[in-house]
């Protein structure tokens, strides 16, 4: 009723799939619902019952698949549902979870079955909508209007630049979502999850001409079209700008130089076997920030195969080591510093992406790993603040740079360090 009276689709071009022993299911569409049972069908395990992998709750599972035409098909006279071929499309999946599998494959009854319900919020969309593609929808068609008029390139030019837009669009849409629930990007957690998905998408928008900060830009249409379904989104809006430009400014600091060095790493290879060396991936994800599936997608573009055990064999490598002091101090400085800012108690807040400057309070001095009361003109500290605007270096970003104005005493902030989620340094000269 939902999909025929609500959402306006024909019924004549659904077809339900049951699995091939649930006659129940089979009855309650063909008996009860009154649905021809030409557009029942039965299917075997492998289509029609759903598991979580190879332990964990399970169950038969009914779909209801839509008919978007033959123009969509193989073209060949017996397609039907079950085709491999795009025609019939699965808008929807009801899951009867009534089983728990264990690792030998025996299934006993759920104390508490249940139905889970899945719908494709955008294949849905693009049925009601008369479309093929989720990129047609209205969910997606005036970001990419608005990504074209940013880059000037009207969507439809290549299919390669097709796809860059559409990587754009989609990953702007999770940017801006992702930060408007609190998600700043970092190295860790979601956070690190949000930073891949920025940094992918600037390196597609490189391929539309893009030279400058401009995903802040496409999030800020993605706020704009979906602001009144997500009023929280609209509410955010500032702050997903001020949080996606900083991110973009400073990664795209680093872009060209690690593209550089990514097509030079091509060029020195040859023969059949090519294998793009982990110890490079690392360093530039160590050096210019980009992650190791940014480094991948840049390879398969090119036939080439990632090292993936060298890239970790040289992470693992980082995380062993102990951290060293600033420019050649004494080994585990850094890691005096942290130690010490834990027991007492001390983290910072950093606010970078709302402004890029802060009142703050020192809380900390350090020199060489130790803690002192105090640092004199010409030497050279470690400042802890309980409120920095400054990005400490992380992931192979720079750390900032800057100034600190205290009462009649100028700081040049010469590097800022993030030690942890809530630890950041800042090396200065008195």
């Amino acid at each position: 009723d939902f999909l025929t009276r609500e959402v306006g689709l024909d019924g004549t071009r659904m077809t339900v799939s049951v699995f091939r022993e649930d006659d129940e299911a089979y009855d309650l569409w063909h008996k009860t619902m009154g649905i021809p049972a030409s557009r029942v069908v039965r299917f075997d395990e492998k289509d029609n019952f759903w598991s979580m992998g190879a332990t964990g709750p399970c169950g038969p599972c009914s779909e209801i698949l839509y008919d978007q035409g033959e123009g969509v098909g193989c073209g060949r006279p017996g397609c039907a549902v079950g085709c491999d071929c795009d025609r019939f499309l699965e808008i929807w999946n009801l899951v009867f979870m009534q089983y728990n599998q264990d690792e030998s494959g025996t299934r006993t009854p759920l104390p508490k079955p249940s139905i889970d319900t899945g719908m494709g919020l955008e294949r849905l969309a693009g049925v009601a909508q008369g479309v093929t593609s989720n990129y047609d929808t209205d969910l997606f068609r005036p970001i990419l209007d608005g990504i074209s008029r940013q880059c000037g390139v009207p969507v439809g030019k290549s299919p390669a630049l097709d796809a860059a837009m559409r990587v754009v669009a989609d990953h702007a849409r999770a940017t801006a979502f992702l930060i408007a629930d609190g998600i700043v990007p970092s190295n860790e957690g979601r956070g690190y999850v949000l930073r891949r998905i920025m940094r992918r998408a600037l390196r597609h928008g490189k391929k539309l001409g893009f030279d400058g900060p401009f995903l802040h830009k496409v999030a800020g249409t993605v706020v704009e079209e979906f602001r009144e379904a997500y009023p929280g989104l609209a509410q955010s809006a500032s702050f997903v700008d001020t949080v996606a430009f900083q991110e973009e400014r400073r990664f795209l600091e680093t872009l060209d130089a690690g593209l550089r060095m990514v097509e030079e790493e091509f060029s020195r290879m040859s023969g059949s076997a090519k294998v793009f060396p982990g110890e490079v991936a690392f360093r530039l994800y160590d050096t210019y920030g980009f992650p190791a599936d940014l480094t991948a997608d840049l390879c398969r573009e090119r036939g080439v195969t990632l090292d993936s055990a060298g890239f970790e064999k040289e992470m693992e490598k980082q995380r062993a080591q102990s951290r060293v002091s600033w420019k050649g101090g004494e080994i585990g400085a850094q890691d005096a510093v942290a130690g010490e800012l834990s027991r007492a108690g001390i983290s910072v807040d950093f606010v970078g992406y709302e402004r890029m400057e802060s009142d703050a309070r020192v809380v900390a001095i350090f020199r060489r790993g130790a803690r002192v009361a105090s640092a004199v003109s010409g030497e050279e500290a470690e400042l802890v603040t309980d409120v920095t605007p400054f990005y400490g270096e992380s992931g192979g970003q720079a750390g900032d740079t800057g100034d600190v104005q205290g009462e009649g005493f100028p700081l040049r902030v010469q590097d800022t360090r993030r030690m942890s989620a809530d630890q950041v340094i800042h090396r200065v000269k008195v």
